[in-house]
């Protein structure tokens, strides 16, 4: 979405529908939330458990309309071929990206509510 302030400035609003999409960059786990121009945007990266527990802590995950558990969410998030290559985008070995990836899962399923975003809802689930 495109806003025009005063006439002066365009500002691109992300439509924010939780991160949906994953890609092994530099080391780390990229993370996409939505689209901007026609783009992927980047919800954030990280290159440790907590680091990705913190992105996905803001972000969320993405839910298609008729999912309605954490589990059907995170199985759900697409994975980019360099996930799966990730020697090529800096980790040592190719499994090394869903490594952390997985112990990003299990930091953030322990320490911290889960956001889960989709069809203009949001369902939150708090540690208790």
């Amino acid at each position: 979405m495109t806003n025009t302030i005063a006439g002066l400035m365009e500002v691109t609003i992300p439509q924010n529908t939780g991160v949906g999409l994953i890609s092994a960059k530099d080391g780390g786990i990229q993370m996409f939330d939505g689209w901007v121009d026609g783009q992927h945007h980047v919800a954030g990266w990280g290159d440790t458990p907590e680091a990705i527990a913190d992105v996905l802590k803001v972000a969320g995950f993405s839910l298609e309309a008729d999912d309605d558990t954490l589990e059907i969410a995170i199985g759900e998030v697409n994975v980019s071929s360099s996930m799966h290559f990730a020697s090529e985008y800096g980790f040592e070995n190719n499994d090394d990206a869903l490594k952390l990836w997985h112990a990003g899962l299990d930091y953030l399923m322990a320490h911290n509510t889960i956001v889960l975003r989709g069809s203009g809802d949001i369902t939150i689930i708090a540690k208790e």
